[in-house]
This record gives C-alpha cells, structure tokens and sequence, in this order.
C-alpha cells in the first residue's frame, strides 16, 4: 500500500469520521482534489477522460426540448447521468435537486440529467423524489458514449468549450455523502470554473 494512499485515508477518517467537527467549512480546495483523487482511484470505472471533448449528442426531455453538445458551447454544464436499478444514482437525487437550485441562478451555468430510462420511468422517478431539475433521455449506447464508458452514476463537468474539466463515476449509497460530495466537493469545481 502506498504512502499516499494512506496519507489520503487518514485525511479521510479525520475529516470525515472526527465526531463533532464541522470539517466541510475547513477544507480548502487543494483538499477536496486530493480526495477525489482518492475516491477516482477507488470507484471511478475506466481511464480518466478529463480534457476530451464530450461527444456530439442530442438528448430529448418528455415535453419536447432538446439538448445538444451544441447547447453547451459558452457555458459551464454540469451532467449527472443515471439509471433507476442503480442504488448510488437514487442516493444522489436529493443532493442534485439542492445542487440544482443552489446553482440554477449562475450566469452561464447549465444542468442536465440524463438517463437511458423511458419516459414513464424518469416521470415516476420526477414525482416519487420532487424533482425540479432537467431530464433527459438517450439511448443507453449513446449514454455510455458520452461518458466514455465510465459507471454509474457518472457526473461531469463540461467547460465553454466543450472540455470535459471533471469526471466522477461511483458513489455511495448514502444521500447524506452523496450531499457532501455534490454540494462541498463538486460545488468548489464549478466554483473554479467560474473564476
């Protein structure tokens, strides 16, 4: 095992374990990377895939609207992909729809959700979790395509130029460390991406 590897699990069960500590508001940024580089060695599936340029696409919502690679030019995107059998991907729905709407005001800032689901299953999903952010559906060849084959759930963020800047696939089971993942971790990459 190496040195570094331990180093980050230790900064893991002290920032994550300590009871009583309010350790999100004092992590700094340079820590967040170093865990998610921990977590990206450890549940990510597939190479890094940061600095390739996301697929052409075009992924439709129920009523109508689509959305295309061509819509992400000139903006920062954040795309959560997901499927309904996939337990991590149901545990980050809370977290998303807070992400969502801490987000949604941000000039420039876009947010997607994409899912190879039907139509009547992304509705069911929609209600049964009080979901107010865009979904949207694509085939699951085309899904696997965009992210490069990476897990689920995969989360990315794309940049003004079609960049793909972060990617994240894997998670825990748990809303409330899905919560601190989406809404302390990936919040201080869009946070960078807006500087």
């Amino acid at each position: 095992m190496s040195t570094k590897y331990i180093a980050v699990k230790i900064l893991f069960a002290i920032f994550f374990l300590t009871p009583g500590v309010n350790t999100f508001s004092q992590i700094s940024h340079e820590d967040s990377i170093a865990y998610f580089g921990f977590l990206k060695a450890n549940i990510s599936i597939g190479n890094d895939i940061r600095g390739k340029i996301i697929p052409g696409f075009k992924a439709k919502a129920k009523n109508g609207t689509l959305l295309t690679d061509d819509d992400l030019r000139s903006k920062i995107t954040f795309i959560n992909f997901w499927f309904e059998a996939c337990a991590p991907c149901l545990a980050e729905f809370q977290a998303l729809e807070k992400f969502y709407n801490n987000n949604r005001s941000k000039e420039n800032f876009q947010f997607a959700s994409i899912t190879f689901e039907s139509d009547s299953t992304i509705e069911r999903v929609r209600k049964k979790n009080n979901l107010t952010y865009p979904i949207y559906h694509l085939s699951g060849d085309s899904c696997r395509k965009l992210i490069l084959k990476l897990g689920y759930p995969a989360n990315l963020i794309i940049n003004k130029n079609l960049e793909i800047v972060y990617s994240i696939a894997g998670g825990s089971t748990d809303p409330k460390v899905a919560d601190k993942y989406l809404n302390h971790f990936i919040q201080a990459e869009i946070d960078k991406q807006f500087k």
